[in-house]
């Protein structure tokens, strides 16, 4: 008879357990940071500190690294570190870097303690106070989802758990992008371009959307179609200058926007795992999550979608 009992209530509670199933934990977005942000010279300005002393730092997605300028190094007295040497990834070629100890380092009271940050210089000059002190890079910008809002001055950090789907902006009519997460730290999506498919690294260090020669090669792109677009020069982080023309497209597609006759950037470039990059241009009139906890981008639709891509 007990064994009876002792079976039914196994079985009763089977039945339980079956209709209510252990709970999902929920999705939860806690706004750690927000901070004022301003493009400068093609470049996003972001206020830090390095060692209690204030400073600027550009931001920059495409940087797999966070890094200090030479000048800044020397003007902050920051030690060497002398146990490392890194490897740079820069679009001109890799170049080796020493590395300096960062003792405090903060962004919008986000604390980074002992850090070793590769010596780099920017690819521009910028004579800016507080000092622009280098680029914040992906390493630690990947620590959190980072929601970009250029047309407002803003930025904010979020800790992301257990959420995916559409799960940002439930008023804000957006679209998301599907995004790969390449090592160690970078994000790459999906476009359009004259009916084929190219990959685009995430790059908000970039003043301006760009595409490699050899991609712009397979999309029927000469080298005497080039000869005949404006050009100029522009150095990458490594200093090496290169020859940028200004093709035109006659249709380009990010998620379900189009713009046609878009002017975009075309350089002897190298980009590792992309075919282009996806520039500050795009942010600058948009409102913009990019999720590294969930590995898409959301996109605030602007008000004017046939100008949200300038001319550069």
């Amino acid at each position: 008879m007990r064994r009876a009992v002792a079976c039914l209530l196994s079985c009763l509670l089977a039945a339980c357990a079956a209709q209510h199933p252990p709970s999902v934990a929920a999705c939860s977005m806690d706004k750690v940071a927000e901070l004022p942000v301003r493009i400068v010279g093609g470049a996003v300005m972001i206020p830090a500190s390095i060692n209690h002393t204030a400073v600027q730092m550009e931001l920059d997605t495409g940087a797999e690294m966070t890094t200090v300028t030479p000048s800044a190094a020397s003007e902050l007295r920051l030690p060497p570190d002398a146990r490392r040497r890194t490897l740079v990834h820069a679009t001109g070629g890799d170049v080796t870097s020493r590395n300096q100890i960062v003792w405090n380092f903060e962004v919008g009271h986000q604390l980074w303690q002992d850090q070793s940050f590769t010596l780099v210089d920017l690819a521009r000059t910028l004579h800016e106070d507080p000092p622009v002190a280098g680029l914040l890079g992906a390493d630690l910008l990947s620590e959190f989802d980072v929601e970009l809002d250029l047309p407002h001055g803003r930025m904010a950090l979020w800790e992301v758990h257990d959420c995916a789907g559409d799960f940002a902006w439930p008023d804000v009519p957006h679209y998301r992008l599907e995004l790969q997460r390449h090592p160690p730290n970078k994000l790459v999506t999906q476009v359009r371009v004259q009916g084929q498919t190219l990959t685009a690294l995430i790059d908000w260090g970039a003043n301006a959307t760009m595409m490699t020669d050899a991609a712009a090669a397979r999309l029927g792109v000469t080298p005497d179609m080039l000869n005949h677009d404006p050009s100029g020069h522009q150095n990458g982080a490594d200093r090496r200058e290169g020859v940028v023309h200004l093709h035109q497209f006659t249709d380009v597609q990010i998620g379900p926007e189009h713009f046609h006759l878009l002017r975009m950037q075309v350089a002897p470039i190298h980009v590792r795992d992309a075919d282009a990059l996806l520039g500050i241009d795009y942010a600058r009139r948009r409102r913009l999550w990019l999720s590294y906890a969930t590995g898409q981008m959301f996109v605030a639709l602007p008000q004017q979608t046939a100008q949200a891509v300038p001319h550069v």
